[in-house]
């Protein structure tokens, strides 16, 4: 009987080893699964600041012509802001304009590529364009290479004189 008893009272539960098992296995679980979704999140953030750049380049080439001012782009290598040309001065569109003064996520940076010749970008948006947008319609051909820090992935949007946008990715891109 004492033999019958003690069955009994083990097979009630879980030892403290096989719960140790099963909580260090959904933990790892879990954590895998978050470093993947973190990795999702990021390219899904990286395509979202490509087309954010893409559409603004187009609409401020528009929009330049639309209002019959310039309009300015300022690069640093960490973010852009576009600017007015107003009364011989440039000065930052207002918020809240698609064209507000805008961060990259820590993760990406920029790089621009004007007459052939790579500008070096400084961690400062410079209070002056290094790409204008004209009333006329024309604008100063660029190249603006969006780059992922950790992924050692590039974009380049190629801006031509007529305001044409073209983009390209793969090695050229690097």
């Amino acid at each position: 009987m004492p033999y019958d008893r003690i069955t009994i009272r083990h097979s009630k539960g879980f030892t403290l080893l096989e719960l140790v098992v099963v909580v260090f296995l959904i933990a790892l679980i879990s954590s895998v699964t978050m470093l993947s979704i973190g990795d999702a999140g990021q390219g899904r953030q990286f395509e979202n600041e490509i087309k954010r750049m893409e559409l603004l380049l187009g609409l401020a080439a528009e929009e330049a012509i639309v209002r019959g001012e310039s309009i300015g782009l300022s690069l640093s290598e960490v973010g852009y802001r576009y600017l007015l040309h107003e009364e011989g001065q440039w000065i930052a569109l207002a918020d809240p304009s698609p064209f507000r003064q805008h961060q990259l996520p820590p993760f990406m940076t920029l790089d621009l590529i004007v007459g052939g010749q790579n500008r070096h970008l400084s961690s400062l948006i410079p209070p002056d364009p290094q790409v204008v947008f004209y009333p006329t319609g024309e604008v100063t051909g660029c190249i603006v290479r969006l780059i992922g820090k950790e992924a050692g992935t590039a974009v380049m949007l190629v801006v031509s004189h007529d305001g044409q946008i073209t983009r390209q990715e793969g090695e050229g891109a690097l």
